[in-house]
């Protein structure tokens, strides 16, 4: 049995990961190997709090140093909630990634970094459930009267300009 995580010398943890490639004209994934890459270094459980707590407004992204999609997640809400919720399920199945500068001796390059694994899955999940409900009554009680009451003032217009 190969070991899902292995801890390095400085105490950092990588994770064994699939390496797919996409081969052909319909962009095809096959699987080419397998590789351990970083984990990030604050632990899983305070970097799903992080996330939970300010997701909304793209906290986890500027932590990773997304700052492009930081101020997207900012500007629109966590892309209206549905990239927040995506982000949570990511962190808690543990497939959540982002790209990470790495200086070298041969000069920079991008390296896929992983968030690291929860202790208390139970818990994430217990939220992630909480935070899946908060997001529907915002839309049921918060964004749906809004797009009623633009339909009907946009309606209203359209009647008065006949």
């Amino acid at each position: 049995m190969i070991d899902k995580y292995r801890y390095n010398e400085d105490g950092s943890i990588d994770i064994r990961r699939k390496i797919t490639t996409k081969i052909g004209p319909f962009q095809t994934f096959y699987e080419i190997g397998e590789a351990y890459f970083p984990c990030m270094t604050a632990d899983g459980d305070s970097f799903f709090t992080i996330a939970l707590s300010t997701g909304l407004l793209g906290g986890h992204k500027f932590y990773t140093g997304n700052y492009l999609q930081g101020i997207l997640y900012a500007l629109t809400f966590g892309l209206l909630g549905v990239g927040y919720l995506l982000d949570l399920i990511m962190i808690l199945t543990g497939s959540y990634s982002y790209l990470s500068s790495s200086i070298t001796r041969d000069g920079a390059t991008k390296v896929r970094t992983y968030s690291m694994p929860l202790e208390n899955k139970k818990k994430a999940l217990l939220c992630t459930l909480v935070a899946v409900a908060g997001c529907l009554l915002v839309v049921k009680f918060m964004y749906w009267p809004l797009v009623v009451a633009l339909s009907e003032t946009l309606s209203n217009i359209e009647l008065s300009l006949y």
